[in-house]
């Protein structure tokens, strides 16, 4: 029990306290509870009624709720950004009894304070002091801008406190929350092709030599885009000796590019926005082969 943070509270009842068994008082101690005696009902009562006061006036120190969202998140399958709409937060408390989940419209009254590291962003709300059976709900708004889907609650949040022994504890959200906290995912909104560029990291090499061609989308927000990817090359091949090749480009990628003829290799990128194939954007580059060793003219 006290490895589990479990206060025990013990009463021994009867004529003679002598007579109660030693482990009582010994296991109230132990786990940081109190050991009673009642000689007779009316104490027994008294007895009870002040330990349910002991149990109820106990509350939660400094709740705090720690909420990550994606910020510049990309996976193999999503690009995203999701940005907290300043005013949108509503929140409400109440009890086992008596609690009326927030919703819309947005009031304002429980702002959280943001900060960005890394791909996701911290929105961290200060919550009162609770007790046994209190609750505390907030409604906010984001708006997610990239393409793909991604988690609106990323797995680090969290929900941090102090215990009734000062112990400080940290309980994990699961990713993408629940219902009581608006989880979930969500169909990110997409934007238009911004910028396609590709890069090799060479503009010679030998036959048999391998290039890395870098590839790199932007929307038109510059943030990190998602597409469709169709290599061409005139002589040579990517990857697997494929050519021509497609791939799915997530912000930034690179593919190798190698070739067994000598002469200019004219490539070719078309990226198609995977959420509107209309929206193309092509990037051109060239890569000159050589071959190997020497020629002697005599």
């Amino acid at each position: 029990a006290k490895e589990n943070n479990t206060i025990i509270y013990t009463v021994g009842f009867g004529n003679d306290e002598s007579e109660v068994d030693p482990v009582l008082a010994e296991v109230a101690e132990i786990t940081g509870g109190e050991y009673y005696f009642a000689p007779n009902s009316s104490v027994l009562k008294d007895i009870f009624t002040g330990i349910a006061s002991q149990i109820t006036n106990f509350s939660a120190g400094g709740p705090v709720l720690d909420i990550h969202v994606p910020h510049n998140y990309i996976t193999s399958s999503s690009a995203a950004k999701a940005t907290y709409i300043s005013g949108s937060s509503n929140s409400t408390t109440g009890n086992a009894t008596l609690f009326m989940a927030p919703t819309a419209p947005a009031t304002g009254n429980a702002e959280p304070t943001i900060t960005t590291s890394g791909n996701s962003s911290s929105l961290e709300w200060q919550l009162p002091n609770m007790g046994p059976g209190d609750k505390w709900g907030v409604w906010y708004q984001m708006r997610v801008d990239g393409a793909g889907y991604v988690p609106i609650i990323m797995p680090t949040s969290t929900v941090t406190y102090t215990d009734l022994g000062g112990e400080n504890i940290t309980v994990y959200i699961p990713s993408g929350g629940s219902a009581s906290v608006g989880g979930g995912g969500a169909n990110v909104l997409s934007y238009s092709l911004g910028t396609f560029e590709m890069a090799p990291d060479r503009s010679i090499m030998r036959i048999g030599n391998t290039a890395n061609i870098g590839l790199t989308l932007l929307d038109t927000l510059d943030n990190s885009s998602f597409a469709y990817v169709h290599l061409y090359s005139n002589i040579g091949y990517f990857e697997n000796y494929e050519n021509p090749i497609n791939v799915t480009v997530v912000g930034s990628d690179t593919v190798d590019f190698t070739s067994i003829n000598a002469g200019k290799a004219c490539i070719t990128a078309y990226a198609y926005n995977v959420n509107n194939v209309s929206d193309v954007l092509i990037a051109r580059d060239e890569i000159y082969v050589r071959p190997k060793g020497m020629i002697s003219i005599s």
